[in-house]
């Protein structure tokens, strides 16, 4: 990811990250009954308000990705995570095994979280501040069967297996998390896009534009139509009482597009503003994203110039 999204990733997220870490420390402070879980809280947010600050300063300098940058971020990351390891494998010598694993697994879980399938400059500075918690977590079972007078071995492999898969679990929630943003970005991008460009149709000058609702009541129109309407409020007007063309032919083209169907008349002969015209116009079908008919689009060009040009070289 680049350095300004890992950057307001941090921003937004750090005071969750700070009261997960003082929620953490307190817990710990209860069990071990000492400060020294205090003190580890207090460092501990220290180092995610410099980390903030890193990036931020980072960021502020527009410094790009280079292999250099990204291995201090990775060095730094892991520092992080191993100072970070040290409470739960207090917990662990303790005997609290599962309120380390827990600490491990909510560390792991809010490292990942930088992870972004496809985008490679993250994964060295998110996989280094995930291994040392990795690591303790899928160790420490072996470590505690060692040192047991009877070796359990295979509760310490299904209890390391048990971790891989926690690890795992969240990992692959992290990635699903990153596509449906990605798919909801990718959809209000191309929302804009489609915004755009039909404002840009709308404001044009050449050509009317109409879209209508399922009564046929004007929703949204064309500089040209509106400037043939002549109301301040158009979307009271009803489109059949403005057309130019017949109300038999317009009742019969909105009826059929209604249905589903698109319907195209090219040079038909209209009165207008007083004026024989020629125009091409049709009417289709406007669809929600289920394929629902929400209306009708109609649209109109003017062609007579085009008409009379063929007419007087048929002349001559």
């Amino acid at each position: 990811a680049t350095l300004s999204e890992a950057a307001e990733s941090r921003r937004r997220e750090m005071p969750a990250a700070l009261a997960l870490i003082i929620l953490i420390g307190g817990i710990a402070a209860a069990i071990l009954d000492g400060a020294a879980a205090v003190g580890w809280a207090a460092v501990m947010s220290l180092i995610l308000i410099f980390d903030v600050e890193l990036y931020r300063r980072l960021e502020s300098a527009a410094r790009a990705l280079t292999g250099r940058t990204i291995a201090g971020l990775a060095l730094w990351a892991l520092f992080g995570s191993t100072f970070y390891a040290v409470l739960p494998l207090a917990l662990l010598l303790d005997g609290q095994a599962a309120g380390a694993a827990a600490a491990m697994v909510l560390w792991i879980g809010a490292v990942v979280r930088h992870l972004s399938p496809g985008r490679e400059p993250a994964w060295p500075v998110a996989l280094a501040g995930a291994l040392a918690p990795a690591l303790s977590l899928l160790c420490a079972p072996f470590m505690m069967a060692a040192l047991s007078a009877r070796a359990d071995w295979d509760l310490a492999v299904i209890a390391a297996l048990g971790g891989g898969a926690l690890m795992a679990y969240v990992t692959h929630a992290r990635f699903s998390v990153v596509r449906a943003e990605r798919a909801l970005r990718s959809a209000q991008s191309q929302r804009t896009h489609e915004e755009h460009i039909g404002r840009l149709m709308l404001q044009s000058s050449d050509a009317g534009m109409a879209l209508l609702d399922r009564n046929g009541r004007i929703l949204a129109a064309s500089k040209l139509v509106l400037a043939h309407v002549k109301a301040e409020d158009f979307t009271k007007i009803n489109f059949a009482d403005v057309a130019v063309v017949s109300p038999e032919r317009w009742n019969d083209a909105f009826n059929r597009a209604l249905a589903g169907e698109r319907v195209r008349y090219r040079e038909e002969e209209v009165l207008f503003d007083q004026e024989r015209r020629w125009l091409n116009w049709d009417v289709r079908p406007w669809r929600d994203g289920e394929g629902e008919i929400l209306g009708v689009l109609t649209t109109g060009r003017d062609v007579t110039a085009l008409v009379s040009a063929r007419k007087l070289a048929v002349g001559n």
